[in-house]
């Protein structure tokens, strides 16, 4: 209380006598409001603050936290008739946060957060208690939440400003981003961002000055690369590194000059190209010649990347076979793998240049952003696995498409081997290949065609010289009966490729889109096996074989749409609650029920198939259908009463409750759905107003 006390009297030797607050203290900081004015006048703005007083080391967040962190919340409790702003951040700045490449922005130290207040015009009370809820986040090494109710009591009078308070204020808002009417201009590569700060003159910018741009939305730039200042033509060019951001056609922000003043700055993309700093002019004066011998070379060591090893592994049985095989049919081999590779490249190559015609931006990799490019390649990989650990052998017919082209044997399989390795290998980087392909993707069309297709050669080139130089092959080992098992062991790398591709494909899509995948993965399997079998058998045993087969290729095929259709969760569900049940019925509201859970097969393929189908949605909305979801992922004793008063013993249960069935009980629908008995159901009970 003594504490206290002291403090109280030295904010008030500070302030001012009529102002009465209540610091927050806290072993981190102390938090206290304080008012520009003495008094308030109706009708008139006025300002205050709240001080963050923080212990060394520790930081609170600016409105862009940076990588990690939360921006300090304000909730007033302020008199009928007054309005409070915002906080409007001062100029943040950056903690970097070493070793990992990440980077906050924020205040330490000692801070104030102004925000503006509006009075009514007539207040009716002598005073006025200004009352703010606080929450924060401090951290350092660890961060603590940390919260506070803070109060402020002025009196209803004359304005008056105390000249020190007034001097206190009139320098928080010299802290605050000054405002330009000016709009500056960007360019963006796909790994930069060349800010023209040229047409904003009142920043002043020197050679040596110090500049940060603070970004307001988050994945703009990388928060914790360097920014450096360059001057182009006299035109002060800052050079950001781009962040995950893949559409900006405006760039908001704070640019922090020589750590003491701050300009609100807003950009805009610019399809101009920035004199010489421009990526593609700075490769260009780097000479086409060397990129192309990049590209060679780190072609050559692409082969060595882990992303491509499990794919070459198929490689291994054609090389140490070079050495039993006639020299013209090695050569065109060779030739078949190095058509195929050459053949990708060209193709990414041309995806490339279109693309970027059209005004997309695109990277090394583009491809493997699509979850169906990438669910394909997993089941491609996996039936070439299927295929190495001898569940069916390659032979005609329909074996002559997908999982079995990379494999079959021949001059076609050499040539699809080619065209799948240079698929995985896109996900990697090699030594020299960076500058190669930064280059392909700004230089102009004929340029990038070049350097791609000599990066393939140089892929292609180390099987090429195997197969054109017979001598090698005394270095390679002699076949024998360990050829039988090697394809077996080489099936493993396979699928853990196939795993790896899986895993890539639920980040883009979610967990449902795997629980579509997996389904499609054992029925691929299932297809494999059943084919393996026919292969086997004799003639009427191989034709239902065979055929049953192909339904099960047909099935996996068919999954396709529903495993790789990100955020097909078109339906929102609101939560199932017995309460909410019984409102809605009493409103004579028509409701759906799902008892649903996540590890529900059913419940997923009848939500994937049926559900969320446009014409049953539509049908929902036409009758104004509520909508509820009751999970059963978590054990939860109110839906398992639910579930056993409707004599289920689990999921999935579905429940349809027309208008006025307060006086009736639910239809209970079929556990398999069709669209179509969604929608006689719904006909049935939910007749159109």
């Amino acid at each position: 209380m003594v504490r206290l006390f002291c403090i109280c009297l030295l904010l008030l030797s500070l302030f001012g006598a009529p102002v009465h607050a209540n610091p927050i203290e806290t072993e981190l900081s102390k938090v206290s409001l304080v008012s520009e004015v003495d008094a308030i006048k109706g009708g008139e703005n006025f300002w205050v603050a709240l001080r963050w007083q923080m212990r060394p080391g520790w930081h609170i967040y600016w409105q862009n936290p940076g990588d990690s962190g939360m921006r300090p919340n304000l909730t007033w409790q302020l008199p009928s008739g007054f309005t409070a702003s915002d906080i409007i951040f001062p100029t943040p700045q950056r903690f970097v946060i070493p070793p990992l490449p990440l980077a906050n922005f924020g205040y330490e130290r000692d801070v104030y957060l102004p925000v503006q207040l509006e009075a009514p015009v007539a207040i009716e009370s002598n005073t006025v208690t200004l009352q703010v809820q606080a929450e924060w986040l401090i951290c350092e090494q660890e961060c603590i939440p940390e919260s506070g109710v803070l109060s402020l009591t002025l009196p209803v009078a004359d304005a008056k400003i105390d000249p020190e308070k007034q001097a206190l204020f009139n320098q928080i808002r010299q802290s605050l981003p000054r405002k330009t009417n000016k709009t500056a201009k960007f360019t963006a590569t796909d790994r930069e961002i060349f800010l023209d700060l040229s047409s904003i003159p009142e920043l002043s910018l020197k050679p040596e000055s110090e500049v940060t741009f603070f970004p307001l939305q988050d994945g703009v730039i990388v928060n914790a690369a360097a920014q450096k200042l360059d001057f182009s033509q006299n035109r002060p060019i800052l050079r950001l590194e781009r962040g995950y951001q893949t559409d900006l056609p405006t760039i908001e922000g704070v640019i922090a000059l020589d750590k003491k003043q701050g300009w609100h700055i807003k950009a805009d993309l610019s399809t101009a190209v920035i004199a010489d700093r421009s990526p593609a002019s700075q490769l260009q004066t780097t000479n086409l010649g060397q990129a192309i011998g990049l590209a060679f070379l780190g072609g050559i060591i692409l082969n060595l990347m882990p992303c491509v090893l499990p794919v070459l592994s198929l490689r291994a049985l054609s090389i140490v076979s070079l050495a039993q095989q006639h020299p013209v049919t090695a050569r065109l081999q060779g030739l078949a793998f190095t058509g195929g590779v050459l053949t990708c490249f060209g193709m990414i190559g041309f995806a490339l240049v279109l693309l970027r015609s059209l005004g997309q931006s695109v990277g090394w990799g583009f491809q493997l952003q699509s979850p169906l490019v990438v669910l394909c390649l997993a089941y491609l990989l996996f039936g070439v696995g299927l295929n190495l650990s001898g569940v069916f052998v390659i032979g005609g017919g329909w074996m002559g498409v997908g999982q079995s082209l990379a494999s079959k044997a021949g001059l076609v399989g050499e040539f699809f081997t080619g065209v799948l390795a240079v698929l995985m290998s896109t996900p990697c980087s090699a030594p020299f290949m960076a500058t190669a392909v930064s280059a392909a993707l700004v230089l102009p069309g004929w340029q990038s065609m070049a350097i791609l297709l000599t990066l393939g050669l140089g892929f292609a080139f180390p099987y090429l010289l195997l197969c054109f130089a017979p001598f090698l092959h005394k270095f390679l080992p002699k076949p024998g009966a360990w050829l039988e098992v090697l394809p077996q062991i080489l099936a493993f790398p396979i699928y853990g490729t196939a795993a790896w591709l899986l895993w890539v494909f639920t980040v883009q899509v979610g967990t449902e889109g795997l629980a579509s995948a997996l389904v499609g993965l054992i029925l691929l399997a299932f297809a494999a096996w059943l084919y393996g079998k026919a292969q086997l058998a004799r003639s009427l045993g191989r034709k239902v074989a065979t055929i049953g087969a192909l339904i099960a290729l047909t099935a996996c095929v068919s999954l396709l749409p529903f495993s790789s259709s990100p955020g097909s969760k078109t339906i929102e569900w609101e939560a199932y609650s017995r309460e909410k049940l019984v409102t809605l019925r009493e409103q004579g509201r028509p409701v759906f029920v799902n008892f649903s859970a996540a590890w529900c097969v059913s419940c997923l393929v009848n939500e994937r198939t049926t559900l969320s189908q446009p014409a049953v949605l539509k049908e929902f909305q036409r009758r104004n259908v509520i909508l509820l979801k009751a999970d059963w992922t978590k054990r939860n004793a109110e839906i398992t009463r639910a579930l056993q008063e409707y004599g289920s013993s689990g999921v999935p249960l579905y429940l349809l409750y027309g208008a006025n069935m307060d006086r009736g009980e639910p239809l209970i629908l079929p556990k398999n759905l069709t669209p179509e008995i969604v929608q006689g159901a719904l006909e049935q009970a939910v007749p159109l107003s």
